[in-house]
Parts: C-alpha cells; sequence; structure tokens
C-alpha cells in the first residue's frame, strides 16, 4: 500500500543526526523533518493536489524553526524522541492553511486531537528511552541548548513497495516583502 506525507525537511547538526541515524529506523530513508499532513495524497503529479498545494506553499517565504527541548510520545511498541519546534506564527499559518485546503486529509489521519510540531530523532523501545533521551539532549546542550533550523521547502514523499520512494520539493519563496 502506498503512503505519502507533506512534510517541511531540515538538517540536522552532527551530533544528532549521528544519534537519529542510529535510532531512527527511517532516517535512511526519510530526510529530518517536520510533518505537515501524513497520510498526504498518494498520487501528485499532475493532479489538482498538486495545483492547489503550489498555491499554498508559493504564499510562504522562506523561515527559521528553534527547537529548545526534547519531547516524547509513548507508542504501544516504541517511544518516540522528537526536538520540540518552539512556537512560530508562519509555521503555524502554514499548517492552518494546509489543513483549510486539504480537509480530506486530516492531520495523522485525525488519531491525535493536538498536533505537535518536531523533528523525530529517535523510535527506541520504552526500556531504552530514557538513555537515548540523555543522549539527545546532551546533544542539545552541546550545540548550546537552541536549534535555528532553516525551513527552505515542503517536499511531499511517498512510499510504494513496488517503486520506493518518491519525492517533489516546493521551494518557499526567498524574495523579502512577499509571502508570509
Amino acid at each position: 500500500m502506498e503512503e505519502s506525507a507533506l512534510v517541511i525537511p531540515v538538517s540536522l547538526p552532527c551530533p544528532l543526526d549521528r544519534i537519529r541515524q542510529q535510532f531512527d529506523p527511517l532516517a535512511k530513508a526519510l530526510p529530518a523533518h517536520v510533518s505537515l499532513l501524513i497520510p498526504f495524497a498518494p498520487r501528485l503529479e499532475g493532479t489538482s493536489w498538486e495545483d492547489r498545494l503550489q498555491q499554498v506553499l508559493e504564499s510562504f517565504c522562506r523561515f527559521t524553526l528553534t527547537c529548545n527541548q526534547v519531547g516524547s510520545f509513548h507508542g504501544p511498541l516504541l517511544d518516540t524522541l522528537y526536538l520540540s519546534i518552539a512556537d512560530n506564527p508562519t509555521l503555524a499559518s502554514l499548517m492552518d492553511l494546509v489543513y483549510m485546503e486539504f480537509p480530506e486529509y486530516p492531520p495523522y489521519g485525525g488519531k491525535h486531537p493536538e498536533i505537535i510540531p518536531h523533528v523525530t530523532v529517535a523510535r527506541v523501545c520504552r526500556e531504552d528511552a530514557g538513555r537515548v533521551r540523555w543522549l539527545v539532549e546532551r546533544a542539545l546542550l552541546g550545540l548550546g541548548g537552541v536549534l535555528a533550523l532553516p525551513a527552505e521547502a515542503a517536499s511531499w514523499i511517498s512510499y510504494d513497495p513496488q517503486l520506493g520512494w518518491t519525492s517533489k520539493s516546493y521551494p518557499f519563496s526567498v524574495k523579502l516583502g512577499e509571502g508570509r
């Protein structure tokens, strides 16, 4: 079954990326990212979804995401450790517009009443979560305790068991005075 998402790829500093490569099973296939919509349209190229998506995304300028703490989600099998995104009006506006434009794709399939913007760095069994969280917190402190992550584009990513991974990037505007 094909799965897809709309994300903002981000580049993590080496200490955090090393942790992600070791403890996130999806790290080899997907870049570090903030999820905007998952699941999303399974096919995008040349569809009305793509036209609608471009109209929303072209109104946004590049912006910066700030992370300054580690959080976790507890799942039935694995705990997810993440870098929490500080309140960001541009990201909030982008998420609101995307949700309004694509009501047929509620975030996380409507499973979660509150959406917490984040960058996943590890998916581990509960027994290892405390130790790995300590590694992530130590790495974040070693980087000054605050990360500034440039948000330069949104990407549609899709996985099809027959075709593998595909993606398409939609860069945000770089011009001052344009967009949000």
